[in-house]
């Protein structure tokens, strides 16, 4: 999956550069076309939520800095922008694959510390 960009430090990153060469940079809130609003975005320390800039077949729209789709929770122009991974597990993908190995491994289920996870 050449759509990810996964940031490998801590504190506050504002901008990241995507695997094709894109930068993104770190937003309050995001536009939501569909529901004419914007969406705020969770205030991660070592992640954000992005507009994806190279959207493909089968890639969200909005994506973590860690690798994984962001979704809005509740559903709507009330919600908060998430990384799903982080609200489905309590951490960020990169927690449990390396940068190196996330091609590999995109979409399918791994063998992980604790249990399989699907990435």
């Amino acid at each position: 999956m050449s759509n990810f960009s996964i940031i490998h430090h801590r504190g506050d990153p504002q901008t990241a550069m995507t695997l094709k060469g894109r930068q993104v940079t770190r937003q309050e809130a995001l536009f939501v076309p569909e529901w004419g609003a914007l969406v705020k975005c969770a205030p991660y320390d070592d992640h954000f939520i992005y507009e994806n800039p190279d959207p493909a077949e089968g890639t969200s729209a909005y994506m973590c800095t860690c690798g994984s789709a962001a979704v809005v929770v509740p559903p709507g122009p009330l919600g908060l922008f998430v990384c799903l991974y982080h609200a489905t597990y309590g951490r960020h993908t990169t927690s449990d694959v390396n940068l190196k190995d996330f091609p590999g491994v995109a979409g399918q289920t791994i063998e992980v510390k604790g249990g399989k996870r699907w990435v």
